[in-house]
């Protein structure tokens, strides 16, 4: 976490490339073969801080902001070969949060690594005629 003048070109890219380039090749890698088996879902996992910035972590709200975008985007090119794209916007989880390192207790209060997980399958497993483009998935008791 730091003021955005602070941030390094290196620290820069690696927000890019993980939470964005990393999408793109993804979905350029098996795009081709839902289009010929005309199914297929396809879950990005985005963050809280692509719907709203919070200061600190530019690189990481950008990279998730423009997922958005790219998730929309994806959406419309390929729902009508039966592709759809579900974004799940999550808060804070209870995961290696470097370099945030919160303690114990506040922890406690964050969305599960099983809670992400869960809401991945529900996804997958939904009706045919059903289809969900955003899903947004916060811890209770935090904001964030």
């Amino acid at each position: 976490m730091s003021p955005i003048e602070s941030f390094s070109d290196a620290e820069w890219r690696g927000a890019i490339d993980t939470n964005l380039s990393g999408v793109f090749y993804t979905a350029r890698a098996v795009v081709p073969v839902m289009k010929r088996q005309r199914s297929g879902t396809i879950i990005n996992l985005g963050s809280r801080v692509g719907k709203v910035g919070v200061a600190n972590i530019g690189p990481l709200c950008a990279a998730k902001f423009a997922l958005a975008g790219l998730s929309q985007s994806m959406a419309q090119e390929l729902r009508p070969h039966n592709v759809f794209v579900t974004t799940v916007y999550a808060g804070l989880i209870n995961a290696d949060i470097h370099p945030l390192n919160p303690d114990e207790a506040f922890r406690r209060q964050l969305i599960t690594t099983d809670d992400v997980a869960q809401s991945l399958l529900w996804v997958c497993t939904l009706p045919p005629s059903l289809r969900v483009d955003e899903l947004p998935i916060m811890p209770r008791q935090v904001d964030l």
